[in-house]
């Protein structure tokens, strides 16, 4: 049994993790979230598959720190991501192959902080950013093939979004092969 060659399309999806390296004067720290995306790609040979993909992730603030104290807050940061990645494909002849992969691409991102009061939860201030630019990112998993013509992977995604940023995911990937 081997992997299955010609187009395919796909859904991704799972929890998110964004991890925000400390600054000198505060920190912000993300509630794990989401992400889901679609992809849509060519298997070349059996060890080698190029794709695009287009994803969303989103997380909630969990607290903003400033000077070390701890400031009522909420907020989020969602991300659209845009992806041409390249897989190389273990396959072993089984049903089981692991995979390796990298991508290229886009980011955009936006970021809503906002201060409250904590007795009357009436917003004080607010803050909201946006950020576009490149961004890689490194793939690995491990994929069942289903019926001969589908995969079910379960993977994980690390985007390098910036020097004091970064994104994990883990999640499933599901393709059909047409």
């Amino acid at each position: 049994m081997g992997c299955q060659h010609g187009w395919y399309f796909g859904g991704i999806g799972g929890v998110n993790f964004v991890d925000f390296d400390k600054e000198d004067d505060g920190r912000t720290d993300f509630h794990p979230g989401y992400y889901i995306g679609g992809d849509f790609g060519y298997r070349l040979f059996p060890y080698l598959r190029g794709e695009v993909e287009i994803a969303y992730r989103e997380n909630r603030l969990d607290k903003l720190t400033i000077l070390d104290v701890d400031i009522p807050s909420n907020g989020s940061v969602t991300t659209y991501t845009y992806f041409a990645n390249l897989y190389l494909d273990l396959n072993f002849g089984t049903c089981f192959y692991p995979y390796v992969g990298f991508g290229l691409g886009k980011r955009d991102t936006k970021i809503v902080l906002n201060v409250v009061d904590p007795t009357t939860s009436q917003l004080l201030a607010s803050f909201e950013g946006t950020d576009n630019r490149s961004v890689g990112q490194g793939i690995a998993g491990i994929c069942y093939i289903f019926r001969n013509n589908s995969d079910v992977c379960l993977e994980y995604r690390y985007l390098h979004l910036d020097s004091n940023e970064r994104n994990h995911s883990v999640g499933l990937s599901v393709k059909g092969y047409f």
